[in-house]
């Protein structure tokens, strides 16, 4: 059996047959043999609509779903797993990626931090070390780290022997909020969100030894044959003597002096390694093994480690209170680089974008936020009875994407406050005529029995003529929220049947496929052209932007930068270069990446299933190709 995208030529057409060929859409797709769908199962066939992108051998697999419903999880994953897709859309937008955090998972402290500043602080000018221990740090520039990780970096500072004290130091993000990036983490199948940090920095403060007049012993293992040792004796020792003098000189200092002469003289075949012994008197005898390079066991870097014991203390050490077990010495871990971000420098944020970002919100924004708040609290009742968290589908999605080794993870919708905005002015729009249609006729109520009749024992008949004729103006705003409360109280299972996709969503696409309670907003008087029409077009265009590789059509975008020796691939949220700074606003996320060649052939894209018929339809009308692609449409639908 073939995988689903080669199967896919069996049944489906290009987008670029002719006109006359599609009309005749709806009745073949009845009968269509779609291959390998036939190991699916019956609701996946129902949910999933196959087509063909406009550059050959591109397929996106369009995914309907139901944002309450555990059957509509386990088919995502389903359908992810089979296709093993080289990009995943989400039905998301750049202002709604806290959805992407499991509130239940981050009230636990299961998550990660980075920041874009990582330092050690307290050094000298002059410390030679601080680049080789920043590469043994797990904590780096824009890698996600645990808690657990900061502390175990300030043990692998402490385990150099350089240090007194290390002290882990965090700021908070800037006001200007931040963009999570994700860890997914192969043991534990699982997504982390990375919060970002102002800063993480290490706070040292350096290692004081006693004064030793002389190194008591040297001993050698494994020196090269042709190095002379009673030589390097006497470097060794006329070294430290010239240096330790020096009252301005510390103790830490002059053996520090003391290996570099070493490490020189032998032209880096020998190191040397300190073990300090302190009496009870204060005083420290200071013992040296000078051994070949290659026979350590790691690479140290300052011949102190030893100095420092297995419960983390020594001579000159404060071992931080209630830390968690020492780990001692580590090597750095490694990573390899997927897919290279450009990071942003500063000086090219989109200010022009800012500024319409602020002059869109305010009133209009404020009146649509409130009017889906209702409607948003009565589909997150129906999800716990359910047991479903708002964002679940699109965190199972991002999993599953993860899982099956995604490079590219996208949000392929409108900004959800120009939705909400063009929402609310189409139904005021609508609903203006009625409202004053029924006052015009209330009034008239009350006008006609007092100027013409003058009959006082008319009044209750008026009033209750005033509140019909209003109750009708206000009936289509109030009908959607009374359907979607009475779909909250339904039990899990009754809410299950009512989601579940009971026929093919691709085999008749002339009209809307609702789910009665879930797709009650749709109603409202004007709300379907900006809340699905609209919207429908703009995923389409994503969807085709990533499979022709037209940047003006690209979306914000979650793509998989490296993966690390510990098993975790990161998952970091960047802008894709050329893409319109009103969709992808610059400055937004860690920078920009390229799809260059590896533009994606297969995208599995999770969208709620009353956008799947319009988007077939603009996939097959032939208006968004490589060719003839509007570069400012998307922006036009943004706006």
């Amino acid at each position: 059996m073939g995988s689903p995208q080669n199967d896919i030529h069996h049944g489906l057409r290009s987008v670029s047959n002719a006109s006359d060929e599609r009309s005749n859409h709806t009745k073949e797709n009845d009968t269509l043999d779609i291959g390998s769908q036939g190991e699916w199962s019956v609701s996946l066939k129902n949910s999933t609509a196959i087509l063909q992108g406009s550059t050959a051998g591109t397929t996106a697999y369009i995914l309907g779903v139901s944002h309450v419903s555990k059957e509509s999880c386990g088919l995502i994953e389903e359908l992810i797993e089979k296709v093993k897709p080289d990009a995943v859309m989400l039905e998301l937008c750049h202002e709604r990626t806290g959805l992407l955090i499991d509130e239940k998972a981050a009230s636990t402290g299961r998550n990660a931090w980075f920041s874009d500043n990582v330092d050690i602080i307290g050094l000298d000018e002059n410390f030679e070390f601080k680049e080789q221990l920043m590469k043994r740090l797990k904590t780096y520039h824009g890698c996600p780290v645990s808690t657990q990780g900061i502390q175990s970096d300030a043990d692998i500072l402490l385990a150099t022997g350089l240090f007194e004290s290390v002290t882990p130091i965090t700021a908070p993000p800037a006001e200007s909020g931040w963009d999570p990036m994700f860890v997914y983490v192969d043991n534990m199948k699982k997504i982390i969100p990375g919060v970002q940090l102002g800063a993480i920095q290490f706070k040292v403060v350096p290692r004081t030894l006693p004064h030793v007049d002389r190194i008591a012993h040297m001993t050698f293992e494994d020196a090269p044959p042709d190095v002379d040792t009673d030589a390097l004796c006497e470097i060794i020792n006329q070294t430290y003597m010239n240096t330790s003098n020096d009252t301005r000189t510390k103790t830490l200092d002059a053996l520090i002096e003391v290996k570099n002469q070493v490490y020189g003289h032998t032209d880096a075949r020998c190191d040397i390694m300190y073990q300090f012994d302190d009496a009870s008197d204060g005083s420290m005898r200071v013992t040296a093994r000078i051994v070949a390079s290659k026979g350590l066991l790691f690479e140290h870097i300052t011949s102190f480690e030893e100095t420092v014991r297995k419960d983390g203390t020594g001579v000159g050490i404060k071992r931080r209170p209630n830390a968690p077990q020492f780990m001692g010495f580590q090597t750095a871990t490694t990573s390899s680089v997927l897919t290279t971000i450009t990071p942003w420098d500063g000086t090219n944020i989109d200010v022009d974008n800012a500024k319409s970002e602020e002059a869109n919100s305010g009133i209009l924004e404020s009146l649509a936020t409130m009017l889906t708040m209702t409607y948003g609290k009565y589909q997150a009742d129906a999800g716990q009875r359910v047991g479903i968290l708002p964002g679940e589908a699109w965190r199972v999605a991002f999993e599953a994407a993860a899982k099956a080794k995604t490079p590219y993870i996208f949000l392929g919708d409108r900004r959800a406050s120009i939705t909400g905005e063009r929402m609310l002015k189409a139904i005021i729009a609508s609903s203006l005529p009625l409202y004053l249609a029924g006052a015009a006729f209330s009034m008239a109520s009350w006008l006609t029995p007092t100027l013409l009749l003058n009959v006082p024992s008319s009044m209750p008949i008026t009033l209750a003529t005033s509140f019909v004729s209003i109750a009708a103006a206000s009936w289509p705003l109030i009908s959607p929220i009374l359907e979607i409360k009475a779909f909250s109280e339904m039990s899990a299972k009754e809410i299950e049947n009512a989601v579940r996709v009971n026929e093919p969503l691709q085999s008749n696409t002339t009209s809307t496929f609702y789910l009665w309670g879930e797709d009650a907003l749709i109603r409202w008087p004007g709300a379907e052209e900006p809340v699905i029409g609209e919207r429908d077009e703009y995923m389409a265009r994503s969807i085709l932007g990533f499979l022709n590789n037209v940047p003006s059509d690209l979306t914000p975008t979650y793509v998989a930068t490296s993966k690390e020796s510990y098993g975790a691939t990161i998952y970091s949220y960047a802008m894709p270069k050329d893409a319109s700074n009103v969709v992808c606003p610059t400055g937004k996320g860690q920078g920009q990446f390229e799809l260059g060649t590896k533009s994606p052939r297969t995208v599995v894209a999770i969208v709620g299933t009353a956008h799947v018929r319009g988007m077939i339809n603009h996939f097959e009308s032939g208006c968004i190709t490589t060719t003839t692609t509007d570069t400012r449409r998307l922006e036009e639908l943004s706006m």
